[in-house]
């Protein structure tokens, strides 16, 4: 018999919160060595124990294998998502910013000084969670429409999405932004000029990939936005 209660999101467990934490953190290390044993060391530290969570590409850039510069550029921004996973914890106070990202020095830090789930590594209120989720899913249409009305010089979100946009191919007028139009750096969006825009767009993609994992929304290489 169907039942009238309403659905509860599955919320991401702090173990595996941090576990997720861990691997990105190992990965955008090694993005950032560029060869360096020593910070290769580190993220071998930190990938200990929790390999069997690794994604196929962080388990190949892990493993040492040849990797595209558009995937080490992908890992080098997953501090962002690893910092969202932290300010999830209650670690960071702050969640990382549409427009700035976490020091990746700090974010790689906080998980080699405390690679252990800790007691008061809880996860914040579902309201915040879901206001957090709200911003991001609110940058990530702004700045992926952005980018879609400059290369098809339209604003129809039915236009394909460039080769470079595959990490949010799909866009619904549900996501986007309700508040007044985003600024960046004192400026309209539409103001930024290419490069950083696409700064914007790497950096929201991985806020709104954290956010929706952890409100058991999508797997975590599954970022699309719902039609």
């Amino acid at each position: 018999m169907p039942s009238d209660s309403p659905i509860v999101p599955v919320v991401q467990h702090p173990t595996d919160v941090l576990v997720r934490a861990r691997c990105l953190a190992a990965t955008a290390l090694v993005a950032f060595a560029s060869g360096d044993d020593e910070q290769l060391d580190l993220a071998d530290q930190l990938a200990d124990g929790v390999q069997e969570a690794l994604t196929p590409l962080e388990r190949r850039a892990l493993g040492g294998g040849v990797l595209e510069s558009e995937q080490l550029s992908r890992l080098s921004w997953q501090t962002v998502s690893a910092g969202v996973l932290l300010w999830a914890l209650q670690r960071l106070e702050e969640g990382p910013r549409g427009d700035h990202p976490p020091n990746a020095r700090e974010v790689i830090n906080n998980l080699l000084e405390n690679p252990d789930l800790a007691s008061e590594d809880n996860l914040r209120a579902m309201a915040e969670l879901r206001t957090f989720s709200h911003e991001a899913r609110a940058w990530a249409w702004a700045t992926r429409n952005e980018q879609l009305v400059r290369s098809t010089g339209s604003t129809s979100l039915q236009q394909p999405v460039p080769e470079n946009a595959r990490a949010v191919p799909v866009f619904s007028r549900s996501d986007a932004p309700t508040e007044a139009p985003i600024e960046v750096d004192g400026v309209p969006l539409r103001e930024v000029d290419d490069h950083r825009l696409d700064q914007l767009i790497s950096i929201n993609s991985e806020r709104l990939r954290a956010s929706r994992w952890l409100l058991g929304e999508a797997e975590w290489d599954v970022v699309a936005l719902s039609v």
